[in-house]
């Protein structure tokens, strides 16, 4: 048996300071496949963020494209997706803009679409470039949407499709969790299939 025994006296023992306290709590903790599983199946969905410093880069290059593009909407639309802001008839983005920023999560439909509303012609598949804060092993993909996008069998058979052989949590965050309210769309978190794993979870 080891007894551990105190130091000598007068020998200085460092402690951890507010300063060391701080830079722990500011370490990114990347959300593992148990854990983002439990969050998009609770609906706890405020509890995706992204790492600090990749908040910081998120924040950054919103400048800088608002700077060059006018909008982060108009660069996601026409650089990003290739799409026409005039594409989005009948309702402008604009007017989508107006109506997101009033909108509640009590506005998010409960049932699911019906079994021909979904197009895959009309939807593009990209990973995010500005991902939540989660474990090497996952990626984190955005499911863009010319119209409003509802969960439904045909959107989880078209991810089910992109990514066989792989377990995918597909959820769609509430208005007020959103950082581009004028785009319909939804996160896809994917990574390679364990034995026994469930094909799609979504919200």
């Amino acid at each position: 048996m080891t007894v551990e025994m105190p130091p000598p006296a007068g020998t200085l023992v460092a402690h951890p300071g507010p300063t060391t306290l701080r830079a722990k709590s500011l370490k990114p903790v990347l959300k593992s496949w148990p854990e983002l599983k439990a969050i998009v199946e609770s609906g706890r969905l405020e509890l995706l963020r992204r790492t600090p410093a990749n908040q910081a880069y998120y924040e950054k290059r919103r400048k800088e494209i608002n700077q060059t593009y006018g909008s982060m909407t108009r660069y996601i639309v026409e650089k990003l997706l290739g799409w026409s802001i005039a594409e989005q008839e009948p309702s402008s983005l604009e007017d989508r803009l107006a109506e997101a920023r009033s909108s509640t999560i009590r506005d998010m439909p409960d049932s699911p679409l019906p079994a021909d509303s979904f197009d895959p012609s009309l939807a593009r598949l990209l990973p995010n470039d500005f991902p939540y804060a989660i474990e090497p092993t996952v990626s984190h993909y955005v499911l863009w949407y010319k119209n409003p996008l509802q969960r439904s069998p045909e959107v989880d058979q078209y991810l089910e499709r992109a990514f066989p052989d792989h377990d995918l949590l597909f959820f769609i965050n509430p208005p007020h969790l959103q950082s581009v309210r004028t785009i319909s769309h939804g996160h896809l978190f994917v990574r390679p299939r364990h034995a026994n794993s469930p094909q799609v979870s979504r919200i």
